[in-house]
């Protein structure tokens, strides 16, 4: 990525349904979104679950957790509360990322009623909700407006033997 974005900042990088962005704002992205979830006590080794659809936040997320050492959880956008609270309990789930809704579907208040059951989880991450933040969530919108790149003397470097991924399928 760092190579791209030397050789062409400006060049489009992903497209979604909601926008397009160059590498030089992929990395942006990724680097703020590591520096804001390090700042919730995200650290190597903790599992972060994000059942998200194909948006630009999934990309921000999912390789933030690499420079952090976390553990990504990819789960399919399908699942629903018994499928999520096997998966979080099972991974041990320190974070929960999800869109405030998606096909009309309230991903956050599924999982703030599995909360009292799922003791390692900290906190619900919200990628496209600013205004409707409750207890124990936090606002990816926010957070990549306030928070600056995580410096390079901060980023974890993973060892081959270390577990980085899980799937559920």
């Amino acid at each position: 990525l760092s190579a791209r974005v030397t050789a062409h900042p400006e060049r489009e990088a992903i497209v979604d349904s909601k926008r397009r962005i160059s590498y030089l704002e992929l990395k942006d992205g990724i680097d703020r979104t590591a520096a804001f979830l390090k700042a919730q006590g995200i650290a190597r080794g903790d599992v972060v679950t994000i059942q998200l659809p194909n948006w630009v936040e999934f990309c921000f997320v999912f390789f933030a957790l690499e420079l952090l050492g976390a553990v990504v959880n990819k789960i399919s956008p399908d699942f629903r509360s018994s499928e999520v609270k096997y998966i979080l309990r099972f991974s041990r789930s320190r974070a929960y990322v999800c869109s405030k809704a998606f096909k009309g579907f309230d991903y956050p208040g599924m999982v703030r009623e599995l909360m009292p059951e799922l003791p390692e989880l900290r906190f619900i991450c919200i990628v496209d909700d600013e205004a409707n933040v409750a207890a124990n969530t936090v606002s990816l919108v926010a957070g990549l407006k306030a928070t600056a790149p995580l410096p390079e003397n901060e980023r974890v470097h993973m060892d081959a033997n270390e577990v980085y991924r899980m799937a559920f399928t």
